[in-house]
């Protein structure tokens, strides 16, 4: 409904709904979208703790993932999670925001006790659980990790295409290379840029130089 439309003008509910869709497929263009309309949403509706989250979760991806990138990333995004957290102790989102803001921080420990929280407030709503699994796989426990992506692909079989390229990398950890390849290229996206880095690395140690040049020119 929003897509296409001007972010400087959407409701927070619309910019809300946006972020949802930009949190489906992670392009560059998406994010600043999603910036653009949460910043304003925050203006107009300063104690609606969804936006904050959401919002936190935007600044944190312009550190994480270089999208649109201005200055003092984590700062911007630590206070926007802590203004949603502040505002309503019990949102799942508010502590899903915190949990990334301090995985970034390499605050491991707290990182992983927010991701708890956030999993146990909402158990059932599978962004959650594949966000906060690929926090948790990230800090190093890859089966826990990808066994909450795994749950939230069944929540939803119609999940992102980010959720199964989060099993290549765990794939890629074990030493599976071939595995990790076939779950990169199952997960049919391109233009995800991480997953360009896991087929290079997996290419690079099967020995496929040609693959892997292919994959470090996309990247």
């Amino acid at each position: 409904v929003v897509r296409g439309t001007d972010p400087a003008q959407w409701s927070p509910y619309e910019a809300l709904v946006h972020f949802f869709a930009y949190h489906q497929r992670l392009t560059a263009g998406d994010h600043l979208a999603a910036r653009t309309g949460l910043e304003r949403a925050v203006g107009i509706a300063p104690r609606n703790s969804d936006c904050w989250a959401v919002l936190s979760t935007v600044y944190a991806h312009e550190h994480g993932h270089g999208f649109n990138p201005l200055p003092a990333p984590l700062e911007r995004a630590q206070a926007a999670a802590r203004r949603a957290v502040d505002l309503a102790p019990g949102n799942h989102l508010a502590h899903q925001a915190m949990s990334t803001v301090l995985l970034f921080r390499k605050e491991i420990t707290t990182s992983l006790h927010e991701a708890d929280r956030a999993i146990a407030l909402n158990p059932l709503d599978g962004g959650c659980n594949a966000a906060m699994g690929a926090n948790i796989a990230f800090a190093g426990d890859w089966e826990r990790g990808c066994a909450l992506i795994e749950r939230a692909m069944d929540l939803n079989p119609q999940h992102p295409v980010w959720y199964r390229g989060m099993l290549s990398f765990k794939e890629y950890c074990r030493g599976n290379y071939g595995a990790a390849i076939e779950e990169a290229l199952k997960t049919n996206a391109p233009y995800l840029f991480w997953l360009q880095v896991v087929l290079a690395a997996a290419c690079g140690q099967l020995g496929d130089r040609e693959a892997a040049s292919t994959a470090v020119t996309a990247l």
